[in-house]
Parts: C-alpha cells; structure tokens; sequence
C-alpha cells in the first residue's frame, strides 16, 4: 500500500519492456481504493479523488486512461487500463491525487492509501537515481510510473 497526502501527490513507477518471447503482448494496470464513506443519497459520491494514468515512451507517445475513458476517471475506486506493448518500449504509470476532474482529498482527513497492480509478460522495473518525482510527467498528459505489483 502506498499513501497520497497534501506533500505527497504523486506516484510513479516506469518499466522496460523485454517480451520477444512472450506470447501475450500488453500491459494490464489496476489502481484499487478504500475510500471514505460518503453521504447517504449521494450522486457523486468519492471522497477521495486519486486518479491513474499510463503513457508509452515509443514514436507515437501515446497515453492510456482508465476503464475506455479519453481523460482522467474522476468517479471510481476501481480503476484498469490495458494496452498493447511491443518490446524495447519504456512504460510510465502514474497514480495522482485528482483535482481536476474530482475534488482531491478529503479535507477533514487528507490521506489516502492505495493498491497498484502492474502486470505483463516481460515487464522490468526502472530504477531512477533520483527521486521518483523526477520520472517524466505528463501535466497535459499526467506523469507515469510503474511498478510489477504493489499491495
């Protein structure tokens, strides 16, 4: 499990692909959540708004969101992107506290921990040097990083 708060509001993790072997060429990202409990009656009813997101390093620097939307998802807990991966490309996930499509942190309580699942046939985590706020970011298309499962 991994926290977001008010001084930390992002999460990344980056991955080389190496499938020439692989039968199954894509990469399967899940991003869970407990959140707070919300109002009776409500129609929007995340407390806390984390969003997820993925982009390939490759010619075309395409980005990936969540459950077949084109942006951010800003109302569920659940959140799952699959894409295809050809080898030799680079892959940054990105797990951020939203407050562009949703109200970010509960005011009251400004944390929220989180589950990351990353996975894929020939998926090799990136180890950066500096500190992972420094793994490209996206803000027209939001920051990425992965990692091969965190629970």
């Amino acid at each position: 499990r991994e926290p977001l708060n008010k001084s930390i509001s992002q999460f990344n993790r980056s991955f080389s692909i190496s499938n020439s072997n692989c039968n199954k060429k894509d990469v399967s990202v899940t991003l869970v959540w407990t959140d707070s409990p919300a109002k009776m009656g409500c129609t929007n009813c995340l407390i806390n708004h984390l969003a997820l997101s993925a982009k390939k390093e490759s010619k075309a620097q395409k980005q990936y969101f969540p459950n077949g939307k084109k942006k951010l998802d800003g109302t569920n807990n659940v959140q799952r992107i699959r894409f295809p991966v050809t080898n030799g490309e680079i892959v940054h996930v990105q797990v951020e506290v939203n407050e562009k499509t949703g109200g970010g942190l509960d005011p009251l309580n400004p944390k929220q921990e989180f589950s990351l699942v990353v996975s894929g046939c020939g998926l090799k985590k990136i180890k950066y040097m500096s500190s992972p706020s420094t793994v490209p970011s996206q803000s027209a298309q939001p920051s990425l990083s992965t990692q091969p499962s965190l629970s």
